[in-house]
């Protein structure tokens, strides 16, 4: 999911270390892991994106890196989620999650491409491209809205498992909803 995600500046550095708010805050009043293996991944992401956090980036995490920092974000997710025994954790990754899960059905039932061909229709390639958005706009967006369900999730991890999974439904349901409007939306100017 990272990987496919990682198609515009900014995008993978700012929205991962919205994902470590996240799992700091968490990891600060569960203490499931050492603090510093979120705080260095989260120390070389500000560095990542010192070069690629611009107009123009230096730096690209390619495969390699967008892999690494997803992994490492879906290893420790997992790791919360079942400590916590809270299925609301899949909230730490819902906007690349909703985007790329969305598109990847976009495409397998609407389309007659390979899902394994390069391609642009994730939501975010639509901002940059038919909405003529600036990659540093919708890479923010994306990590803000990320931050929201932080917010959220961290007030409903503690919840009942029968409210947390009727939390997620709904969340789920508003971001498949969201993404049906926007694509449709932005189908049309295109």
């Amino acid at each position: 999911m990272f990987n496919f995600m990682d198609g515009i500046n900014g995008i993978t550095g700012i929205y991962s270390l919205a994902v470590l708010s996240g799992l700091f805050l968490i990891n600060h009043n569960e203490h499931l892991v050492h603090e510093d293996l979120i705080l260095f991944l989260g120390i070389s992401l500000l560095i990542f994106g010192y070069y690629n956090f611009r107009k123009k980036a230096l730096f690209f995490a390619g495969d390699i890196g967008s892999i690494t920092i997803g992994v490492f974000i879906f290893f420790i997710g997992v790791l919360f989620a079942i400590k916590l025994s809270s299925p609301l954790m899949l909230l730490l990754v819902i906007v690349y999650g909703a985007d790329t899960g969305c598109t990847f059905l976009y495409r397998k039932l609407y389309t007659n491409e390979s899902v394994f061909d390069p391609h642009r229709h994730h939501m975010y390639q639509k901002l940059v491209d038919v909405k003529k958005l600036s990659h540093l706009k919708v890479s923010v967006a994306y990590a803000l809205v990320q931050l929201l369900m932080n917010v959220v999730l961290y007030k409903t991890y503690q919840l009942t498992l029968q409210t947390q999974v009727f939390i997620l439904l709904g969340v789920i349901s508003f971001f498949m909803l969201t993404y049906l409007l926007l694509f449709h939306k932005l189908k049309i100017k295109s």
